[in-house]
């Protein structure tokens, strides 16, 4: 008879075999010492499903009230842009720079600094309002948010992750470039975890920047009717599209060739 084996005890943590947990930053919301769960989830699941027939379903529920009340929307979109036009440039950009800090859509304000305003007018209102608008946003996050945060977990096992230095690029671009999160959340993850105002502020402006002028020239050609500048603003999307998916391909290979087996 053999002797039994004895038993295999899981290793400390930033050991180095299979058992102990990965030392690596983490650019997550929970921190590095909570120990993932054992089983992996299968990719499609009943609640996913559920969630995104939800989805759907919504989706379409307000297609279908759009079409049916596209006359009315249509004269509160006239409105809306009248008076936008008859206050003037310095109010509407005044609330760019202010309101997405709590929630409000820029893609909103970027169709309809293009409906109303001439197009320089718009880039350059835009690009200053974003400015601001971002800078509020980093300040909230630091002063405000972290500290909030860090009181609501203090007595958890989470806390804000911490974020290695060699990381700060990526996960700005990564955020800025991700579809889904709402802008001013994403301006909130990133000034809670610390990343470095330079980087935060020249990424977040120039792919803001990048993205909007295309939709504000989608929002001139739709309110003026022009082809012309409809097939501008379409080769522009176009453009930025190809851009944004050639630098997450980027991203994505890097991210993979640091977390590889060495």
């Amino acid at each position: 008879m053999t002797a039994p084996h004895a038993p295999i005890r899981s290793l400390p943590n930033g050991g180095g075999g299979s058992n102990g947990l990965d030392p690596r930053p983490t650019c997550g919301l929970a921190s590095a010492d909570v120990e993932p769960g054992k089983d992996k989830q299968p990719l499609v699941t009943a609640v996913r499903l559920g969630l995104a027939v939800i989805f759907l379903a919504g989706l379409c529920l307000a297609g279908y009230l759009a079409f049916q009340h596209r006359a009315e929307l249509g004269e509160l979109a006239h409105a809306v842009t009248a008076w936008i036009r008859d206050h003037g440039p310095v109010p509407f950009f005044t609330g760019l720079a202010l309101l997405p800090a709590v929630g409000l859509p820029v893609t909103a304000f970027y169709l309809a600094a293009g409906a109303v305003f001439p197009l320089w007018i718009s880039l350059v209102g835009t690009a200053a309002g974003l400015a601001v608008n971002i800078i509020i946003s980093y300040w909230m996050a630091r002063k405000w948010f972290r500290h909030l945060i860090e009181k609501l977990l203090r007595k958890t096992r989470y806390s804000i992750p911490a974020v290695a230095a060699s990381d700060h690029v990526r996960l700005t671009l990564f955020l800025r470039l991700m579809p889904g999160p709402p802008f001013f959340v994403q301006s909130y993850i990133l000034g809670m975890v610390e990343v470095p105002f330079p980087t935060y502020f020249l990424i977040s402006w120039g792919t803001q920047v990048l993205i909007a002028s295309g939709f504000i020239m989608l929002g001139s050609a739709f309110y003026s009717s022009s082809f012309g500048r409809a097939l501008i603003a379409i080769v522009v999307v176009v453009l930025i599209t190809i851009i944004v998916q050639w630098v997450r391909r980027i991203l994505a290979r890097r991210n993979a060739a640091k977390d590889g087996p060495s």
